[in-house]
């Protein structure tokens, strides 16, 4: 017992400290960036204790940076426009009832809009949910080589993704989670 309670006291201290350098890398690099975040956090990587995937939200674009601890440097970021951006179709979603359930629970929340005339499809979902294969390390991809040899399609679903319709006018017309 007492071993494992090193253990996990290890862990759990590891985890603290990895948290701690990336968002103070996150918030050295906004200020260097010269940006305005609306949200800033950095998430633990599963499968890959030495990792965290740092998000930045502006008003106009989403960075979602891959973080490892013994690498200060960012690679393979990945950017999206800001799910609060200016566009009329997106805002009513967020309007809805089902819309501001989500903005309430997404910590990290992206939004597309693709317009099926007459309709328009907002999709929703948050970058909690995802882990792109870049953002594990060397560790993590050999767990997820392992787990997608029994699954393949374990690592590439969509899990809490809410799909809001609308019609030409931006009235409601369904909304339905989707995966």
């Amino acid at each position: 017992n007492l071993i494992a309670t090193i253990i996990l006291a290890l862990y759990l201290s590891l985890g603290f400290l990895n948290h701690g350098v990336a968002m103070h890398r996150l918030q050295r690099w906004t200020t260097a960036q010269q940006l305005q975040p609306l949200v800033m956090g950095a998430i633990p990587v599963p499968l890959s204790p030495l990792h965290q995937r740092g998000v930045v939200i502006t008003q106009e674009q989403v960075y979602d940076i891959p973080l490892s601890l013994f690498t200060p440097r960012f690679n393979a970021m990945h950017t999206y426009p800001s799910p609060f951006r200016e566009d009329p179709y997106i805002q009513k979603a967020w309007q809805t009832p089902e819309g501001q359930i989500f903005r309430w629970f997404a910590r990290f929340p992206l939004a597309t809009h693709t317009q099926n005339s007459p309709l328009h499809r907002i999709v929703l979902h948050d970058l909690r949910f995802e882990t792109p294969q870049e953002s594990l390390g060397w560790l993590g991809r050999w767990v997820a080589r392992l787990i997608e040899a029994h699954d393949p399609e374990l690592l590439d679903r969509k899990v809490f993704v809410l799909e809001i319709v609308l019609n030409q006018d931006g009235k409601f017309q369904q909304a339905r989670f989707v995966h």
